[in-house]
């Protein structure tokens, strides 16, 4: 509904941005349990807000008999990342701590980031 309300690129800004929040608290006060839930809450919100956004971004950019194709390569891969990053994210938090790999994740944000302000091609309702 946010998407609808205030534009695609605004709530994916939004979502962007509490992704950033989330991964600076736990780098910078992760040792605090209230820093931690904020942090989570925070997490969930961006991802929440990111996610929906880019799939009605996604939709919106393709003929609609296409949508469905292209909707389901985009969650075969978002599965399969978050499978890889579910894997990769034990050894790391055991061997390095939770600020590494909130670093790590805020690294991959800044590029998602990077690309936001690029200039599109593919037409996106506002």
């Amino acid at each position: 509904m946010l998407a609808d309300r205030v534009g695609r690129l605004a709530t994916l800004r939004l979502g962007t941005a509490l992704l950033v929040v989330s991964a600076l608290l736990l780098i910078f006060v992760g040792t605090s349990e209230l820093a931690v839930i904020v942090a989570l809450v925070a997490l969930g919100l961006g991802w929440s807000a990111a996610l929906v956004t880019s799939s009605a971004m996604l939709t919106d950019a393709v003929p609609g008999d296409e949508a469905p194709k292209y909707q389901g390569r985009s969650d075969l891969v978002m599965n399969l990342a978050g499978a890889l990053g579910g894997i990769l994210s034990g050894p790391v938090v055991t061997t390095w701590g939770m600020p590494t790999l909130a670093a790590i994740s805020l690294v991959v944000v800044a590029i998602v980031a990077i690309y936001q302000v690029k200039p599109r091609r593919l037409p996106v309702r506002a």
